[in-house]
């Protein structure tokens, strides 16, 4: 694999790792997305190579272009990469904290109501974003 390859799947596997847990990534969690990506090979067909080059661009509407793939097209190549992260970043044991639950308060529902709105919202401005996207 040459440099700029290997470039490529490090910077993905930094944006991804900080939309999944909001943290920068290790050497062996980028040499394991590297590596899956690799072996994968994931040829995306034009619509999701135009997702993917967007969100790689403006790393913020990953959420919500996630949340409209979901319902769109839950088998996208774009949803796989994520799922792939997201598979090496629950097995690393430095971030299980964030993939476990935390003690119970009362608050706990409040933030659990807002999640849940919030990701309603997101999903639906990903849809339109996913439309504008398409398009150009």
């Amino acid at each position: 694999m040459n440099f700029a390859e290997e470039n490529k799947y490090n910077s993905e596997a930094q944006i991804l790792s900080n939309y999944l847990v909001g943290t920068q990534v290790d050497k062996k969690s980028l040499e394991l997305y590297s590596g899956i990506s690799k072996t994968t090979n994931h040829s995306m067909n034009e619509s999701d190579l135009k997702i993917w080059n967007f969100l790689m661009k403006h790393p913020g509407f990953i959420s919500s272009i996630d949340g409209a793939l979901a319902f769109t097209n839950p088998k996208s190549s774009v949803r796989k990469k994520i799922f792939f992260m997201f598979a090496i970043l629950e097995c690393r044991p430095e971030l299980s904290a964030k993939f476990m639950s935390s003690n119970f308060t009362g608050f706990y529902w409040v933030k659990f109501i807002w999640y849940g709105v919030h990701a309603v919202f997101t999903t639906i401005f990903g849809l339109f974003l996913l439309q504008w996207i398409k398009r150009f």
